[in-house]
């Protein structure tokens, strides 16, 4: 769609000018959305372009936008059968004083759920022990109360009682000493993987070494490079090339890897340098001491 606009001129980006470029091209992409208005559209810009509408009109202009769409259908069941009938109301032109006189009482739509859930866990969040992650101990460590785990594969399925992501050794550090002065068990998890029950149970603590979100998502394997966001801030995501270290051949090169680094980390910081690689095959195995050694 983007093909059928011209490149804008950078000298007129203001947002007078930008309005009129939309309401220039705003009929070549009708037949794309057919659920939208486009003639209440076009008036709804035209009216904001030149200061024209009131707050109350762009409202209701706003709403016959998207009155068929998917979307607006969805949430508008949500409502109380009376709000639904203010609504319309509205939209047909009935002012909002006259429409709202024996009152408005709409339910939380899916978004404010989800957002007023949020801000349940940062309630609880208050209730969690801090762990500081730098020597000044002004950094606390990001922790979740009572999150439900479970792996990839669904054969693991618990709930923690605290989930941290750490962001530096010290904080690691100060979180196993917490853990074992109040006798709690800690694992870790990365991508979780692994079918074996080797991350944390009930009531013990997690470990997190990706972010709840990175955690839980499929990471997407057609990016070449590393992401423009800087994980200079999480020491566990370093990847550096340790010149004090003696490789085992000439030409090779030592390289440090941080615990919360991915293997598709990895290989996007590879291709950006372009200089070492590494068989995607390599199993690396962690060493397990001998708990009586």
């Amino acid at each position: 769609m983007s093909s059928r606009v011209p490149a804008p001129d950078t000298d007129k980006l203001n947002g007078h000018w930008i309005l009129g470029e939309i309401l220039d091209h705003i009929s070549e992409f009708v037949d794309d959305f057919p659920s939208i208005d486009f003639s209440h559209l076009s008036t709804l810009i035209s009216d904001v372009r030149n200061h024209k509408a009131d707050t109350e009109t762009q409202l209701r202009l706003f709403l016959k936008v998207f009155r068929k769409t998917k979307k607006y259908k969805q949430a508008f069941k949500l409502l109380d059968p009376l709000v639904r009938q203010q609504i319309d109301s509205f939209i047909e032109s009935g002012s909002a004083s006259e429409v709202t006189k024996s009152g408005f009482e709409v339910l939380p739509s899916p978004a404010a759920i989800h957002h007023f859930k949020a801000l349940k866990s940062i309630f609880r969040w208050e209730h969690a022990p801090k762990i500081y992650e730098d020597m000044a101990r002004t950094k606390v460590m990001e922790v979740h109360v009572d999150k439900a785990f479970e792996n990839w594969g669904l054969s693991v399925q618990n709930k923690p009682k605290f989930t941290f992501v750490p962001t530096t050794v010290l904080g690691l550090e100060n979180l196993v000493k917490y853990a074992k002065r109040k006798g709690l068990r800690v694992r870790c998890s990365g991508y979780r993987h692994s079918w074996a029950p080797l991350f944390s149970g009930d009531n013990e603590i997690l470990v997190s070494l990706l972010n709840i979100q990175q955690a839980t998502q499929v990471p997407d394997a057609s990016a070449l490079f590393p992401s423009p966001q800087s994980n200079a801030l999480n020491e566990l995501k370093s990847i550096q090339i340790d010149d004090l270290t003696v490789a085992s051949k000439p030409g090779n090169k030592c390289v440090r890897v941080g615990a919360a680094v991915t293997a598709e980390e990895f290989r996007r910081w590879l291709i950006a340098h372009n200089t070492w690689a590494l068989p995607m095959d390599v199993i690396l195995v962690e060493q397990v001491l001998d708990p009586k050694s």
